[in-house]
């Protein structure tokens, strides 16, 4: 088979599956790496040689490894961490990787502290951009997982909850498939937006505090609050 043009690592990354091993083999090696580095010399900007390993860095080693001990750092057993999502022209596989947080960072750090860049706004505003761009994210990133494709239908499952019961109201039917489940009708325990610390908890760290917001006076939609419906 020949490869169209030298691969990016971008796109061959998507045609590899790496695997970190159990303790037994992660650990071992960690400990091989770290004492082949930890007694060599290297040149400071004084013209002094210092060790590579500092005494700081050696402590940070000494937890890394404690920590691979635990199993912390090894993939998880009959868990797959790999989905297939398709070939390229070559016929070679393409994968998605779940595993680390260069999808946190880049697909949901970068993209608040942009929108909080310039904006000297309440916290219910800041609150609302939160809830509006996670709701989004969650919606697209969670239905190309499941399916494989790219979402394409709109956000705005309220509108499509009410006509759906509207229709079954006056005994009709709508013109999209109905939904097996409201999702906006789905009684959940699960906390919604910024949850407050205790009083005792912002006391202790000096923390400066308003007077909590009177729920009654903040407006709802079927159990939404309208800050979430931007």
């Amino acid at each position: 088979m020949v490869l169209h043009g030298a691969p990016k690592g971008a796109a061959l990354n998507k045609q590899i599956r790496r695997f970190i091993p159990g303790p037994e083999l992660l650990v071992k090696r960690l400990q091989c790496l770290f004492n082949a580095y930890r007694n060599v010399k290297c040149p400071t900007a004084t013209g002094k040689k210092a060790y590579f390993f500092s005494d700081e860095a050696w402590k940070m080693a000494s937890r890394l490894v404690d920590t691979a001990k635990q199993g912390y750092l090894s993939d998880p057993l009959n868990i797959p961490l790999y989905y297939l999502m398709g070939r390229d022209r070559d016929g070679l596989n393409l994968y998605r990787c779940i595993r680390g947080t260069n999808s946190i960072e880049g697909g949901w750090h970068m993209p608040l502290r942009r929108m909080f860049g310039s904006l000297g706004s309440a916290s219910d505003f800041g609150e609302a951009l939160i809830l509006a761009f996670a709701y989004r994210r969650n919606i697209t990133v969670g239905y190309k997982n499941r399916t494989g494709r790219v979402y394409k239908g709109h956000f705005d499952l309220w509108v499509q909850d009410e006509t759906t019961e509207l229709a079954a109201a006056i005994n009709s039917s709508t013109s999209f498939p109905t939904p097996k489940i409201l999702s906006t009708r789905i009684v959940t325990s699960e906390s919604f937006g910024i949850t407050p610390i205790s009083s005792a908890l912002a006391e202790q760290y000096n923390i400066t505090t308003l007077p909590p917001l009177n729920p009654v006076v903040r407006p709802f939609h079927h159990d939404t609050p309208v800050q979430a419906l931007i």
